[in-house]
């Protein structure tokens, strides 16, 4: 028998990489990558949101380096005249301007900006980005793919539009995700991709809901993703008959078991 994720995943499930809003976003994100030599293997949808948090983070490392070539040209006349201190203090003054723009979050008591590093090169960006200027530094412009960490930050890599993905439910380590273009559920535990879950994309779907959704979905709540799916309409009529017919199986059966 088939159960309820069977249902809706072979109703819903369409590869979410093959759509042509998202082939034009996949493109432009290659493009980009393609000169740090990075390539982000497979089609998933989560090899997806790995690739725009890569995207993101080398976006964001650009704009950083971009305020140090800035700066340094500025001071180049006078740049070997001053100590390191003094060098650090004009450089930092510049790069807070641009990180008061910039979305980040905590991490080990560092400001992450770039969330496919680790805390140690956040911190080469945010607070000694001076150092690019030294040849065992400089190198990082470019060659950086050795120092790209996937998800070490867990739900945090999703929050402050570093993925397409949001966010709907986080308990400790583990979180849901939800992506609105395939209107699809993300289930990570443990560090594993537990689950995912759609439902029908041309339906419309209340905050309330999806959060709801998110929570029952994280727990296992089979019975009441059910119900609010069939509650707001959020499947199709055949799959509506499918999931009714399931439900009265399912009940069925526990009342035999119970006699």
């Amino acid at each position: 028998m088939q159960n309820m994720e069977m249902i809706l995943n072979r109703a819903y499930d369409k590869p979410f990489y093959k759509t042509k809003t998202y082939r034009k976003a996949v493109k432009k994100m290659d493009r980009f990558l393609k000169p740090y030599d990075i390539l982000v293997e497979g089609k998933s949808d989560v090899d997806c949101f790995e690739k725009e948090i890569i995207f993101h983070s080398l976006k964001t490392k650009q704009q950083f380096e971009d305020v140090f070539f800035d700066t340094y040209v500025s001071m180049y006349d006078y740049w070997y005249d001053l100590t390191y201190r003094e060098r650090k203090k004009q450089m930092n003054m510049e790069i807070e301007k641009l990180m008061a723009k910039l979305p980040y979050f905590m991490s080990k008591g560092q400001r992450i900006f770039l969330p496919c590093f680790d805390e140690r090169f956040n911190n080469l960006y945010t607070d000694e980005i001076v150092l690019l200027d030294l040849k065992q530094y400089h190198r990082y412009i470019r060659t950086c793919h050795q120092e790209i960490k996937l998800h070490p930050y867990g739900a945090q890599c999703y929050k402050n539009d570093f993925s397409s993905a949001e966010v709907l439910f986080q308990k400790d380590g583990d979180f849901v995700l939800y992506h609105p273009l395939m209107h699809r559920f993300y289930v990570n535990k443990n560090n594993t991709w537990a689950k995912v879950l759609s439902f029908d994309p041309k339906k419309e779907c209340s905050e309330e809901a999806l959060r709801k959704l998110a929570v029952s979905i994280f727990y296992d709540e089979e019975d009441t993703v059910i119900n609010i799916l069939l509650k707001e309409e959020l499947v199709g009529k055949k799959i509506k008959r499918r999931l009714e017919k399931y439900q009265r199986k399912k009940q069925k059966k526990l009342k035999k078991e119970k006699e």
